[in-house]
């Protein structure tokens, strides 16, 4: 888990940065954990934007990083930033 001190330190780096990943109506699919988990390799953090059709972000995004071996940084509104230690 990550602690406080990192996960604030993970946030204000990412800033204002665009999702490297959008992920659209047809929600999880094994192209977009394939690319998360290629991302999350070269850069350990990453901004994903969710589509709004997609509900019940929280076990979405739980099984999301179940699936690329991620931890969740933070889930504000749509966008969920992850984070994985290279």
């Amino acid at each position: 888990m990550v602690d406080k001190t990192t996960r604030k330190e993970i946030i204000t780096s990412l800033g204002p940065e665009t999702p490297s990943v959008i992920i659209g109506r047809n929600g999880l699919t094994q192209a977009v954990v394939d690319e998360i988990a290629s991302q999350l390799k070269k850069k350990g953090t990453i901004k994903i934007s969710l589509h709004p059709s997609i509900e019940h972000r929280d076990s979405f995004v739980e099984t999301l990083c179940k699936s690329t071996d991620a931890e969740l940084v933070d889930l504000r509104g749509r966008k969920a930033i992850l984070y994985r230690k290279r």
